[in-house]
């Protein structure tokens, strides 16, 4: 007894060694795996940023980045015991960490630059469009030195902003680092030409319109003549005023991007109605001016800026009803993709689950079934999603990909679950067939007991019956 219980207390000692090896080698054999995976994936962005990338993909890459900083299994690697093994794990976690910072910083320096670089160039088009606004808003019913005064205030504000666009495009013309530079579809010299070239006009036209009312009175002695050349004048005068202000709105660009934001959008939307009603306002200018004094040629002009703002209206209705459709699209994107989410995290903890009762030798079978059951629910509400959304695919979210990718970890989780009911269903077949058996086999025997002592040829017969 002594000999088997040192035996059996040999025997217990060694099996746990031998677990406990067992267990430190799965253990590196999985923060290694994931360290060689790490690496791989730093080694490919350093591969990926040979070629410079558009600034949404680098900052998304940057979160992805400090995200991999943070899944290096240090806490896993205290639990290595043996200590040359932890240092060569630890060296490898460094070298991991190292040349995945070595991408991250020169990658966050060049998106602030050219985060810097996008904030610069939008602060000079938001100025634009304001110098613009001004430009329409001098108003030729106020007294004549006030508006050469207005005008010269201008003339300067777009000077500065020359020297401001200089620099801008001194930066962008500037090499490219990890990020893409952004690419100026507005000429923005040209904008300011234009404006330069509008407030000379005006100047123009307000020294030129000083000239007519100090003729007025002469002209107010003759009746019909006065009458008919005030009335030329007043239309030319709206005219021009409505070409140069029509000028201005089309030289206002609109921004289409596949990258828009609500808020951007909602910009969009209210720079566009802006527009709308400043037509309407000219639109109505030029329907009221007295068209009786008016000559066939001048009559075919006031129809021809009818047709131009007509024109114009048409286009700011249709640049409206686009972009009101994408924000439509975008707000709904947005919902499926917070869907999504809740959708994930409802699938990442069943899959959690599945993967438990796989684990667990001692699991009930009705575990198998219920957690089963609950991943075919949600994988249908996936699919179902992705069916009746197809636009979805259009979205660069990550959430999507992952939730796909979790769908294909759910089905083969599912899979094995199956295949654990169908096991233990053809053994609780098996068990209850074996017990008819035997149930049979012990009626048997009780009947030939039953039967008491009698010759050995009917014994022999019983014994038969009993082998069969």
């Amino acid at each position: 007894d002594a000999l088997t219980d040192r035996y059996n207390d040999l025997s217990t000692r060694v099996n746990d060694k031998l677990n406990h090896a067992n267990e430190q080698e799965n253990l590196l054999d999985d923060i290694q795996q994931q360290l060689d995976c790490m690496e791989q994936k730093a080694d490919d962005f350093v591969n990926k940023y040979i070629i410079s990338q558009d600034l949404s993909i680098a900052m998304e890459d940057v979160n992805y980045l400090r995200s991999l900083l943070d899944q290096i299994p240090i806490l896993a690697m205290e639990n290595i015991t043996e200590r040359g093994l932890k240092e060569n794990l630890m060296k490898k976690a460094d070298i991991v960490k190292m040349k995945i910072k070595n991408l991250l910083i020169p990658l966050e320096k060049d998106i602030r630059k050219e985060q810097e670089l996008m904030h610069d160039m939008d602060e000079i088009i938001s100025t634009l469009a304001s110098i613009s606004d001004d430009v329409i808003a001098v108003d030729s019913n106020i007294e004549l030195s006030q508006q050469l005064e207005n005008i010269a205030q201008l003339a300067e504000k777009l000077r500065k902003l020359r020297g401001k666009i200089e620099k801008l495009e001194e930066r962008l013309q500037g090499s490219e680092g990890m990020v893409k530079r952004a690419l100026i579809t507005d000429d923005l010299f040209g904008r300011v030409v234009e404006l330069q070239n509008a407030l000379d006009d005006k100047r123009e036209k307000l020294t030129n319109r000083a000239k007519l009312y100090a003729i007025i009175p002469e002209i107010n002695l003759i009746n019909e003549i006065g009458e008919k050349l005030a009335a030329l004048a007043t239309f030319n005068a709206i005219k021009d005023e409505v070409e140069t202000q029509l000028s201005l709105l089309h030289s206002i660009p609109t921004s289409i991007s596949d990258e828009n934001t609500v808020l951007e959008l909602d910009n969009q939307l209210s720079d566009i109605n802006d527009k709308t009603e400043k037509l309407q306002r000219l639109r109505e200018k030029v329907l009221h001016a007295s068209v009786s004094e008016l000559s066939s040629e001048q009559y075919d002009e006031r129809n021809v800026l009818l047709s131009k703002i007509d024109g114009l209206l048409l286009h700011a209705q249709k640049n409206h009803e686009y972009f009101d459709e994408k924000r439509i699209q975008l707000l709904a994107l947005e919902t499926i993709c917070t869907e999504c989410k809740v959708l994930y995290s409802e699938l990442e903890n069943l899959v959690k689950d599945g993967q438990k009762w796989l684990d667990d030798s001692e699991a009930l079978p009705v575990s198998y079934n219920v957690t089963s059951d609950a991943l075919t629910t949600l994988i249908e509400t996936a699919v179902n999603l992705r069916i009746n959304k197809p636009y979805i695919e259009q979205c660069t979210e990550p959430i999507f990909a992952q939730l796909w990718e979790l769908i294909d970890k759910a089905k083969d989780v599912q899979t094995q679950l199956i295949h654990r009911i169908y096991v233990w269903e053809q053994f609780v077949k098996e068990r209850d067939s074996a017990m008819v058996e035997l149930n049979d086999i012990q009626k048997q025997i009780r009947e030939i007991e039953g039967r008491g002592r009698r010759k050995i040829d009917k014994m022999l017969d019983d014994l038969e019956a009993l082998k069969t």
